[in-house]
């Protein structure tokens, strides 16, 4: 249950830790680092839909709004 209380977005159920929802993960991987037996992993499939979900804001570059000096 250590997952659940790390998760930063609460995607993983507080009563059942296998049951995610995907469309709230961001992948940040604190579930991962916390666990510890290695329970949850991710698989292809949730990182294609990241990445369809990202391409629009991440497609054109944008130039910084500050300047460093």
């Amino acid at each position: 249950m250590l997952c659940a209380d790390v998760c930063p977005v609460k995607a993983i159920s507080d009563s059942n830790p296998k049951d995610i929802d995907n469309s709230k993960c961001l992948r940040c991987g604190s579930c991962l680092r916390i666990c510890p037996t290695q329970a949850k992993s991710f698989t292809e499939e949730p990182f294609k839909a990241l990445q369809q979900k990202l391409a629009p804001l991440c497609g054109i570059r944008k130039e910084n709004w500050y300047t460093i000096c």
